[in-house]
């Protein structure tokens, strides 16, 4: 009897149990109190204007989370996180999470945001580009002027250029972007190839091509690494 009464105030007196014992008493005290922002989910409502149709975001409680007509392109229900697209700004697509806030500013080109590619998505802060996972996470900080997306674990990556119209956010331009020196780095932001090649665009082929002393790499559109030698 005293050995399982010696074991209860060991583990009530322990790190672990003071936790248990501190979240049950939020519990008792604040039946409401958010033990983790995970359980918050978003829901979709709709309301229609002169302008047409706009929407927005209520929590579970029925309150406003988001104003109707901020975002286009929502999802029905924010578990977690989700990429919206700003209403007065076409161009402009962030991450928000299931808070409603804004936790990254989403690579867009075309008019539409970025696809995670072998699993890993373009994010923009501070008008350099860098990578996030799918947890959200950044896995490359944001440090390039230009970047594509990854293609069997590369990207082809840009330093030191310079931006010619700072309205778009296409970092693959040829036209919206001057100078700067290309390399290659792997899912984990390692450089494979240094930052001293040059690209040279060429309309015909639909490709790039990058030169070093007479060493060359091709990369074709859409994020395909034809052949390096």
């Amino acid at each position: 009897m005293n050995g399982a009464i010696n074991k209860i105030d060991n583990f009530f007196f322990s790190e672990k149990g003071w936790r248990i014992f501190l979240i049950f008493s939020l519990f008792l005290l604040f039946p409401n109190f958010p033990i983790s922002a995970q359980k918050n989910k978003l829901i979709r409502f709709c309301e229609e204007t002169p302008n047409g149709i706009v929407c927005g975001y209520l929590n579970k409680k029925g309150d406003t989370i988001v104003q109707a007509g901020k975002y286009n392109n929502l999802p029905e229900k924010i578990k977690k996180t989700a990429i919206v697209q700003y209403t007065d700004e076409p161009d402009k697509w962030v991450m928000i999470n299931n808070d409603a806030l804004e936790i990254f500013r989403i690579y867009a080109f075309g008019g539409s945001p970025d696809n995670f590619n072998d699993g890993l998505l373009r994010i923009i802060q501070n008008d350099k580009i860098g990578f996030i996972n799918s947890k959200g996470q950044i896995v490359i900080s944001p440090g390039y002027c230009q970047a594509t997306p990854f293609f069997k674990g590369k990207s082809i990556v840009n330093v030191n250029a310079k931006k010619v119209d700072k309205s778009s956010t296409d970092a693959q331009s040829s036209v919206l972007w001057e100078d700067g020196m290309w390399g290659v780095i792997d899912k984990k932001g390692n450089i494979i190839k240094s930052f001293d090649y040059i690209r040279v665009w060429s309309d015909s082929l639909e490709t790039y091509q990058f030169q070093k002393k007479g060493e060359t790499f091709i990369f074709i559109e859409k994020g395909k690494i034809k052949t390096i030698f």
